[in-house]
């Protein structure tokens, strides 16, 4: 998130934002952090990481081995067996309908009817490290 802001910053500067397609990724881990780096700048997000759970990945990173003991990553046919593409697919399904609804809802708490809306004047850090970082204002308790 933190080179994001810089990012769309520099690009606005530069009068360049509107070539460019930023996506998001890398350290999402739900809907909250997709609806954060929306309303930072990002044109769309990229979460490979966060659908894997949903596959039943255990993260025991063995992908480029060809063990993946759940069957995701292997081309051993005793291994793939584990993975029951129809239940997956559904899980995956699932996973993003809810991320969906959850960001609908953040939308609706944030004052604005659609994900487009959302803009950086919505989001504050609850740290000042955040705060700083990501060039938005500090929560405050008034708020």
């Amino acid at each position: 998130m933190y080179l994001l802001t810089r990012t769309v910053r520099y690009l606005e500067a530069k009068g360049v934002r509107d070539r460019f397609t930023l996506i998001a990724a890398g350290g999402l881990k739900g809907p909250a952090d997709f609806a954060k780096v929306l309303a930072l700048g990002a044109d769309a997000i990229y979460t490979a990481g966060f659908a894997k759970f949903a596959l039943g990945c255990v993260y025991c990173r063995s992908c480029e081995s060809g063990s993946c003991p759940t069957g995701i990553t292997t081309q051993d046919p005793t291994l793939r067996r584990r993975l029951t593409v129809d239940t997956r697919a559904r899980e995956v399904e699932n996973l993003l309908r809810v991320s969906t609804n959850e960001i609908a809802k953040m939308c609706r708490l944030c004052g604005v009817n659609s994900i487009s809306a959302l803009d950086r004047d919505l989001v504050r850090a609850l740290t000042i490290e955040i705060s700083t970082a990501a060039d938005v204002p500090l929560a405050s308790r008034a708020e």
